[in-house]
């Protein structure tokens, strides 16, 4: 849509210069993590001085408190990235959306708070069963949200991410009624 052809959603193309395998070295001075969950192909880097450059794979308090639902298009990669950054120990971890910090415990909670906060609320909404727009309305009103088009991207998209997991795993089931995809626990 002509509304989210931003800066923001359209950043300038870059030159690529050589490719980065997951879990390689670049150089003596760095590897590369895979980092899923948040994005496709994000990586993080870690230095040879104990230093995690971990990219946009968790969100700071202010950021959770602003917007509630972080975007995520892979809920269980998500988690795992989580899981793995707490269980390094590095001297620093830097991440793009909060402050660097000698300990990620506090943040890494936070996050993954939020992911079960999330999922939990979802599950507990779809007691009836609800098409996708009722399922976005009811989350948006529960935390507060006022749609543009932008959110409703990014917001839609991370709630169709939980559809998805959460079907999956068999935690809800989905059913096509008159061509409408309704979801219930």
């Amino acid at each position: 849509m002509k509304d989210i052809r931003n800066k923001f959603f359209r950043a300038k193309p870059s030159k690529v210069t050589g490719t980065v395998h997951e879990e390689s070295e670049i150089s003596s001075l760095f590897t590369v993590h895979r980092l899923p969950g948040h994005y496709f192909n994000m990586v993080g880097i870690e230095t040879t001085d104990n230093v995690l450059f971990i990219a946009d794979s968790l969100f700071g308090k202010p950021i959770l408190e602003k917007y509630g639902i972080p975007f995520i298009y892979d809920v269980r990669g998500y988690i795992r990235t989580i899981e793995s950054i707490m269980s390094r120990k590095m001297n620093y971890y830097v991440p793009s959306h909060a402050d660097i910090t000698t300990d990620i415990r506090e943040i890494a909670q936070l996050n993954m708070d939020a992911v079960k906060r999330i999922e939990d609320f979802i599950v507990s909404i779809l007691q009836e069963a609800k098409n996708y727009d009722v399922i976005l309305k009811t989350v948006c009103d529960e935390y507060d949200l006022q749609l543009d088009y932008a959110q409703y991207a990014l917001v839609g998209s991370t709630i169709r991410s939980f559809l998805s997991c959460l079907y999956n795993e068999g935690m809800i089931q989905s059913e096509f009624v008159d061509n409408i995809l309704y979801w219930k626990s």
